[in-house]
């Protein structure tokens, strides 16, 4: 079947399908990448209250020692 098809009709569908691949990689990494920063985002908006938090109670402990 591929024998009687010409090269150039080869070359073509093989670079066809390498670029259809690299976009499909290029999407589903795009997204994999989005869904990270939105859970970092999500983890900072929850870490900075208690970080500042902690760092009150470090400042009164110091207060008190002194």
């Amino acid at each position: 079947m591929l024998n009687n098809i010409n090269l150039t009709t080869k070359i073509t569908a093989s670079m066809a399908a390498i670029i259809v691949g690299m976009l499909t990689i290029g999407l589903v990494s795009y997204s994999g990448i989005h869904k990270i920063g939105e859970e970092i985002k999500e983890i900072a908006e929850y870490e900075a209250p208690l970080l500042s938090a902690v760092v009150e109670i470090e400042k009164d402990i110091l207060k008190e020692e002194i």
